[in-house]
């Protein structure tokens, strides 16, 4: 019986690791550069499976699939199927140091971020970037910007301003690290934890006895989580 669980727990990990590549679902949990490594797991576990041989008898005991080693290999795949696939959220950043870049948005925790790779407009980590590269917030006031994330609202902050979050992934999301753009949203409710897309303009405030850039909203549209809700290291 358990000789011949072994392809078929092959087959199911490979399965499992297809219907995550199909939906999408990886990107919730990798960067984009090693999803070839998962198509590439997803060909060998296939390979191994289907040409599989039950040992025979006399060599059985060297080759043999115990209780315990089938549980452990299905036991990924059951929880794989049971628990819906999330992208990180604001639950993430419980219990993690909150570090700040000089003038700037916030770096949620984690390392100092690099350079992002995504194309088009510039993003919210671009913004993060530019904002500790310069020794005066000022010099963004006025500057337009069309970003998107979660709602991240930090304590001591005022009602109306709360930071627009994206979490930066290098390997996997074990490595992830929060940034946040400053925002002030006056008027304008917003759940916590929602992705939104916000239109504004940044000015300077003081908050938490020191200026730094805020975007001044003028409009919040809530939206669904991207496809990719990560952005990424080069």
């Amino acid at each position: 019986m358990l000789k011949s669980l072994k392809p078929l727990l092959l087959l199911a990990l490979a399965l499992f690791l297809y219907s995550r590549l199909a939906n999408g679902a990886i990107f919730f949990y990798i960067n984009r550069r090693f999803v070839w490594l998962t198509w590439l797991a997803v060909g060998v576990l296939l390979l191994v499976a289907l040409s599989y041989r039950a040992p025979a008898a006399a060599s059985e005991h060297s080759h043999r699939l115990t209780g315990r080693a089938a549980a452990l290999l299905l036991l990924p795949v059951l929880l794989g199927w049971l628990i819906p696939p999330q992208p990180l959220s604001t639950a993430a950043l419980s219990g993690r140091e909150l570090n700040a870049l000089p003038q700037t948005a916030l770096i949620l925790s984690g390392r100092p971020a690099r350079q992002a790779t995504e194309a088009g407009d510039p993003t919210l980590l671009d913004w993060v970037l530019a904002f500790g590269e310069s020794p005066d917030p000022a010099t963004f006031a006025g500057e337009t910007a069309d970003l998107t994330g979660f709602v991240y609202r930090r304590e001591g902050l005022p009602p109306d301003t709360w930071l627009l979050s994206r979490f930066v992934v290098t390997c996997c999301v074990a490595d992830a690290t929060a940034i946040g753009v400053m925002v002030r949203a006056p008027g304008i409710a917003v759940e916590d934890d929602a992705w939104v897309q916000v239109r504004g303009y940044f000015d300077t405030d003081n908050i938490e006895g020191e200026q730094r850039p805020v975007l001044v909203a003028d409009a919040v549209v809530p939206i669904e989580p991207p496809a990719q809700p990560y952005l990424y290291y080069r």
